[in-house]
């Protein structure tokens, strides 16, 4: 018995100095466990921080080269607070500053100067531009540098308008202007801008005074004599007048001729044509460039064929051509005033104001007379030139202000830190500098361009100016 118990006792010894070995081994692998957990996340907020230390610190460096700030993106605060200001001149700029900007931009870099007290001038400037910088640059400095004056090219007599003098030079054929100008009834009614027969008389008025010297021009009124009532037709219908005889034109005889009569009658389109085939009889197409120009507003109401009339006159020893303008004309008068004019060899338009109706006849019916009258003595427009330029100054004048605008918006930000004592006077005067300098970087750059682009368009306004010359002495006799 004895024995057993010993042999039992020695087995508990055993199984007890396992136990506490288990024990000890369990506590030793949990405290490195634990030790190394520990270690672990002490390293993995070390490297947190480290990281987000970074990515605060990761301030893009602000462009010093003019090449760098046509390509800068829009500060932080600009893309979140001043996406519809960017590029526009808005009269509430400077209020919405004050009330909503600056307060959100003050909060914004006090907040970042207090956690990064030792930054330099150059990394503050840095960070105001990454902040407050504009993003239009690059799309107003493409706008400006892409920039092409749009000049309307002179148009030449050519062709049908020229003729071998004696001496075999390329000289112009005489020029013939008939126009006829429809008094129907109809005339008296209102388009934007007045009465259709009041504003044919001012247009035709000024297109026969930018006639050349040597150019002659006739007027004839048709549908001026009685009424558009069906007892009047027959006396409407038979009189076609010429109330300026075909010669040079003169303002003070013209403007008399305009006053001789009023819209009252019918519409004999077909008689007037042919009228003005008796004008022109004696200038065969030989020597002479005949045109007839029509201001209508509505289809032959006499019995006459006007697409007829206008053919034989284009295929007549004349050869004049048939241009005809519908005013205010519904579709019916359009489709028959266009067969007119395309039977005459000539053009069609359509208006319907007084704006169109000077438009066309002043731009396209006065390339057609192909005459020294309309290559101007200041071969282009001043006013075309002045447009231009104007032109190009939207785009300058919107870098330039967003331009200024950053540096108010930059200067602001260094005064509040400058007076809440987060910078001190010495780094205030260097961030400004810096500032300014930058400006004055970008002012230069859109003075050059400016400069180059307005020199560019005097060039071709030159160019012009030298094509119309050529000309000129090419057909001088």
């Amino acid at each position: 018995m004895i024995g057993i118990e010993k042999k039992g006792r020695g087995r508990m010894k055993r199984r007890f100095s396992l136990l506490m070995t288990l024990v000890v081994t369990s506590g030793l692998l949990y405290g490195c466990s634990s030790e190394q957990t520990a270690d672990t996340n002490k390293s993995g907020k070390k490297e947190e921080s480290v990281e987000g230390e970074k990515k605060e610190a990761a301030v893009p460096k602000a462009s010093r080269t003019i090449e760098e700030t046509v390509k800068q993106q829009p500060g932080k605060l600009i893309d979140k607070l001043l996406t519809d200001y960017e590029g526009a001149k808005n009269s509430d700029y400077n209020s919405y500053m004050e009330e909503t900007f600056n307060p959100e931009m003050e909060k914004m870099v006090a907040a970042y100067i207090k956690n990064h007290p030792n930054t330099s001038a150059e990394g503050i400037y840095d960070y105001l531009v990454s902040v407050l910088g504009s993003g239009i640059y690059k799309e107003t400095s493409e706008k400006m540098t892409g920039f092409k004056a749009q000049f309307e090219e002179p148009q030449f007599p050519e062709g049908e308008d020229t003729i071998t003098s004696e001496d075999g030079k390329q000289v112009q054929k005489k020029q013939n202007a008939v126009i006829l100008v429809d008094a129907s009834g109809s005339m008296k009614g209102q388009v934007p801008g007045g009465e259709k027969m009041e504003l044919a008389k001012e247009a035709v008025a000024e297109f026969a005074g930018e006639l050349s010297d040597e150019a002659n021009v006739a007027l004839a009124v048709y549908g001026h004599l009685g009424s558009n009532k069906e007892s009047d037709k027959t006396k409407s219908c038979g009189k076609i007048e010429t109330v300026y005889d075909l010669a040079p034109f003169n303002d003070g005889t013209f403007q008399q001729a305009l006053l001789q009569f009023e819209a009252t009658g019918w519409t004999p389109l077909a008689a007037g044509i042919e009228h003005a085939r008796t004008i022109l009889e004696p200038f065969q197409n030989e020597e002479y460039a005949n045109t007839v120009y029509i201001v209508s507003d509505g289809i032959e109401t006499c019995g006459g064929d006007p697409a007829a009339a206008a053919k034989t006159l284009a295929e007549s020893n004349i050869e004049a051509k048939v241009n005809i303008i519908g005013f205010d004309v519904d579709d019916e008068g359009q489709m028959q005033l266009k067969q007119v004019a395309e039977a005459g060899g000539g053009e069609y338009a359509t208006v319907r104001s007084k704006e169109e109706l000077e438009e066309t006849i002043l731009k396209k019916w006065r390339p057609s007379m192909g005459t020294l009258a309309w290559i101007h003595t200041e071969k282009v427009n001043p006013w075309d030139h002045l447009a231009e330029m104007k032109r190009f100054d939207e785009d300058y004048d919107q870098f330039n202000q967003a331009s200024h605008r950053e540096r108010d918006r930059i200067s602001a930000a260094i005064s509040y830190l400058r007076n809440e004592q987060l910078i001190d006077q010495e780094k205030a005067e260097e961030v400004s500098k810096i500032t300014d300098e930058m400006y004055e970087v970008r002012r230069q750059y859109s003075s050059d361009l400016r400069e180059t682009k307005l020199a560019e368009m005097q060039a071709e306004v030159d160019r012009i100016s030298q094509k119309v010359d050529e000309w000129k002495a090419q057909w001088e006799e």
